[in-house]
């Protein structure tokens, strides 16, 4: 399904989903990672929008699910319950519309089909697969909506849990986008078995990645990059938790914050000598990030080096923000489309009552 159908055809709260003209004044988006389960609330006003609610379940549907290529009964069962809570969230919040989106766990899975099925029938709600082209559109959406990219080039890098997302794009104008089979789960699932990881599951993984990015690091360096935006909670937490090693303070301001390549090293090198259980007493990190972190900086730092980066800067809207603002941007054209048109009389004039 098309984004635009997924859209016409969503779940509404007080609305129906074909003949109302008026934008709703509050979206629900639902996204269905690897990882996490995650869900803003947006309240919109005209062309712009204020998120005023999140909600975030760890559920790991992409566990097993990358490599067996099934979702377990368990995942499914947690996944279920993470989108019923977050359902029921949505319409006590007055949200008008619910938008889920499912990315490489889903998209993957064999029985994939059969949770998107249960989530329509069970839940109501109208879950879109989107495919890895499709994510990473709107993720640069997302990103040149809050970067002024005016005259620039500038590469986009995103690390999910399944699916590494990259575009290209000079000024507003994408040059080229890929989604990449290198998320920190699936990396992890991969290549790591010891806690600490040993000195080969390491070079492994980073040899891999290393492999799997070498085309696109020639195809940029050769159109010329001048800089490196990088989402997702991955980025997010590492900046988070460099910050916190060289300040011991909290990092307040994500937007925008840079994060170093000689700092995520530092950060690095620490990560891969820990356990997971003493990686989840880091400041900076969610306990719950603690099994994939170390995948997730080996994969910042094989970007950040294909690329020829010595600083990213950080971006705190990815897919949910683009997301909205494509349904921002839908029901504008569907308002404007249903709009009367005034009648002509003979002569060419328009006609009065």
């Amino acid at each position: 399904m098309r984004m635009a159908e997924a859209m016409r055809s969503s779940s509404l709260n007080g609305h129906a989903a074909h003949g109302d003209s008026r934008t709703p004044a509050k979206v629900a988006v639902i996204d269905i990672g690897s990882h996490s389960i995650h869900m803003v609330i947006a309240k919109i006003r005209g062309e712009r929008f204020k998120i005023v609610a999140r909600m975030r379940e760890p559920v790991g549907l992409g566990y097993g699910t990358l490599v067996e290529g099934r979702l377990s009964r368990r995942v499914t069962a947690a996944g279920m319950e993470a989108l019923a809570a977050m359902s029921e969230a949505a319409e006590r919040e007055g949200a008008d519309a619910i938008l889920p989106v499912a990315t490489s766990a889903i998209r993957e899975a064999a029985n994939g089909a059969q949770f998107i099925r249960r989530a329509r029938t069970e839940l109501g709600l109208v879950v879109e697969v989107i495919s890895g082209d499709e994510e990473a559109r709107l993720i640069f959406r997302a990103v040149s909506s809050v970067f002024d990219l005016r005259g620039r080039r500038a590469l986009v890098a995103d690390i999910g849990g399944g699916s590494v997302e990259l575009v290209q794009a000079l000024g507003n104008r994408i040059q080229w986008q890929t989604s990449l089979k290198l998320g920190a789960v699936r990396m992890t699932e991969h290549f790591i078995d010891s806690d600490p990881p040993e000195p080969m599951e390491i070079c492994a993984l980073r040899a891999y990645a290393d492999r799997r990015l070498r085309p696109f690091a020639a195809r940029s360096a050769a159109e010329g990059p001048t800089e490196m935006i990088a989402t997702s909670g991955t980025f997010r937490t590492l900046a988070s938790m460099a910050y916190a090693r060289r300040t011991g303070e909290t990092l307040r301001q994500m937007h925008g914050h840079p994060l170093g390549r000689r700092e995520l090293a530092l950060l690095r090198a620490v990560l891969c000598g820990q356990t997971a259980e003493e990686r989840e007493r880091m400041s900076g990190l969610n306990p719950r990030r603690a099994g994939v972190i170390v995948a997730g900086a080996l994969l910042a730092e094989a970007l950040m080096d294909g690329f020829g980066q010595r600083v990213v800067r950080i971006s705190d809207w990815a897919l949910r923000e683009g997301v909205i603002l494509e349904f921002i941007a839908l029901s504008r054209a569907t308002r404007s489309a249903s709009s009367p048109k005034p009648a002509r009389n003979g002569r060419g004039g328009t006609a009065r009552a």
